[in-house]
């Protein structure tokens, strides 16, 4: 196998990524996570520096009824492998096609990964065991990516202490997006990184000058995670601004935003733009002003998790407001957030007004962080 230059004399194995990566063409054929997506490729640029051979397994379910074959294609950080699976609309079987899915992770991993080679693991509580089962037959390392604490999310907690000390002892390193997250998991202190998401600032042209102020939220519209927030925020705003709320979402949660924006009787304007990719995406954040994340705080995950969004601003050059969670103000980000006390409309639309007085890029940080990223990363292969 070729390697980069970075680790040619060190670093002598293959670099496995098993992450719910697609490139943006194929998405729409199985479940698809925009922050995996953007993360994760955000990661591969990195190793593609030193292991030119960088080989992405997409663990993820199929979206209808379909089967889908096992095939393999080459980008420009490496080859990507798309396991095999089967889906159904029908609840009675879909034991069989997650068993179906799991059954192809075994038998990649125990076929193709060695003892000299590195797995970057995205957590997952469906394929980490598998994984983690077959490191101690195989004896490959696990670079393992935890992005936030499943139990904290989805079951209030339950679970908890198992779940980190699961991760804890399958890793031979770490990268975390919060530095609390590094402190509640790698209580052994292994080597790890920080990464808050992709640092990838693109080339801003604004389309005109606004004459209102432009706030835009970006992200998933689930209940906790800060649409229905945004679309509060405008009762205590007036005519000089507007918001915008770009996402995804099941039906009944995009439903139940339209519904509010219809009920909104503010003097500020509020819409529902749909979802946004790549270019549609950037040329959309050209037209805003402030990118908005305002979370409630009575919410595990939130005390550990890093919104994705707050990068997607960064990236955009737009101001950010954000509400003060722990994971936001003890990053070094957070000299350049405007923060609302609360999630009350008030509290948060004297954020937005502090906000539309800023004449400050970010740029600057962003480019910091990335270059941070890039002196670390061999660091965590070798650790």
């Amino acid at each position: 196998m070729h390697q980069g230059k970075g680790l040619e004399s060190k670093y002598k194995g293959e670099v496995f990524y098993i992450s719910p990566y697609l490139p943006q063409e194929k998405k729409y054929e199985r479940h698809f996570s925009p922050a995996a997506q953007t993360k994760v490729g955000y990661v591969r640029t990195k190793l593609q520096k030193y292991v030119t051979t960088t080989v992405c397994i997409n663990c993820s379910l199929t979206v209808d009824n379909s089967v889908i074959l096992p095939k393999q294609f080459k980008d420009d950080y490496g080859s990507i492998r798309i396991l095999g699976s089967v889906s159904s609309t029908k609840r009675l079987f879909l034991p069989i096609c997650g068993a179906v899915m799991l059954f192809s992770v075994f038998l990649y991993v125990l076929f193709n990964i060695g003892k000299e080679d590195t797995v970057f693991l995205y957590h997952s509580v469906y394929y980490d065991p598998i994984v983690t089962a077959l490191k101690k037959i195989k004896h490959f390392r696990i670079i393992y990516e935890i992005e936030e604490i499943y139990a904290d999310v989805r079951k209030h907690g339950v679970g908890r202490e198992k779940e980190i000390s699961r991760c804890e002892e399958a890793a031979d390193g770490f990268i975390f997006p919060t530095e609390l997250l590094n402190e509640i998991v790698n209580r052994n202190s292994k080597k790890s990184i920080i990464i808050y998401g992709a640092y990838q600032p693109v080339s801003i042209v604004r389309k005109g000058i606004n004459k209102k102020t432009s706030i835009v939220y970006s992200g998933t519209l689930m209940n906790g995670k800060g649409a229905q927030e945004a679309v509060n925020c405008a009762s205590a705003l007036d005519d000089q601004f507007e918001i915008h709320i770009i996402g995804y979402g099941s039906i009944d949660e995009k439903r139940k935003i339209v519904e509010m924006i219809e009920d909104n009787s503010s003097m500020c304007m509020v819409s529902y733009d749909g979802m946004k990719y790549g270019e549609e995406y950037i040329n959309y954040m050209t037209k805003c002003d402030i990118g908005i994340c305002i979370q409630p705080s009575d919410s595990l995950f939130n005390g550990s998790s890093f919104p994705s969004k707050i990068l997607s601003y960064f990236n955009c050059g737009l101001a950010v407001v954000a509400s003060e969670m722990e994971s936001l103000k003890k990053s070094k980000l957070a000299k350049y957030i405007y923060f609302s006390r609360t999630v009350n409309p008030e509290d948060v639309a004297t954020a937005i007004r502090r906000a539309s007085m800023s004449q400050v890029s970010n740029i600057d940080i962003i480019l910091a962080l990335d270059e941070e990223v890039s002196e670390k990363i061999e660091d965590i292969m070798l650790s």
